[in-house]
């Protein structure tokens, strides 16, 4: 816990990065909380994020210098991630030095490579659906 204090996580971690992260799922954005654990008068504001983290720490990486390329998911809650088969490419491109990810491009919600729930044969994206915050259609 020492050692995590005492590193910052903003700062440019100077080697080549390459960041891969979700957007435009709700996410919590600011509690307000009018006294101690007060329920009565609590707000909740909701922004763009993964569901889990907001989008302004998301994306610190753009900021990097050392940042080689960011790709972003559109939809993707933050526990998702690892089903997307798009994160899976980028994973072994990086791994590979593949030079085609120079040509990587983000997906559109409705064509990301996700497995099929076989009990309903919905996929996951339209259980994912419901948390976007802005409708498919719009993003």
């Amino acid at each position: 816990m020492k050692y995590a204090l005492s590193v910052g996580t903003i700062e440019d971690p100077g080697v080549p990065t390459h960041c891969i992260y979700s957007h435009n799922v709700r996410t919590f954005s600011h509690l307000t909380f009018p006294g101690a654990f007060a329920e009565i008068g609590a707000s909740v504001e909701i922004g763009d994020g993964d569901g889990t983290v907001h989008s302004d720490s998301l994306s610190v990486c753009e900021r990097w210098k050392s940042t080689v390329k960011v790709y972003k998911l559109p939809g993707v809650p933050h526990e998702g991630m690892m089903t997307v088969g798009q994160v899976h490419d980028v994973i072994v491109g990086v791994a590979k030095d593949d030079a085609a990810l120079d040509a990587w491009t983000s997906p559109a919600f409705v064509d990301l490579d996700v497995p099929r729930d076989g009990m309903t044969n919905a996929t996951i994206l339209d259980d994912w659906q419901a948390r976007l915050l802005v409708a498919k259609e719009d993003a």
